[in-house]
């Protein structure tokens, strides 16, 4: 996000993000949630497509589809 802010050169003075895990373990359900605060001059279409920008960071990416882990004994 900061990232794509400073290229657009929009005047955001800073961005926070809080994340929170929960898991359900009777149904095996993980849970995260992600509180985001962003300081600056941006119109609401700024700030919205900021939060679009997030949603496209790796991390976000790789934890909202499906994982499989292999396990190699070498």
């Amino acid at each position: 996000m900061r990232m794509y802010a400073d290229r657009k050169e929009w005047p955001v003075d800073s961005i926070e993000i809080i994340v929170t895990y929960e898991r359900d373990r009777e149904k095996q359900i993980s849970h995260f949630r992600k509180e985001v605060t962003i300081k600056g001059q941006l119109d609401e279409e700024q700030i919205r497509r900021m939060l679009q920008i997030g949603d496209k960071c790796p991390v976000h990416f790789t934890l909202s589809n499906p994982i499989t882990i292999e396990t190699v004994l070498k």
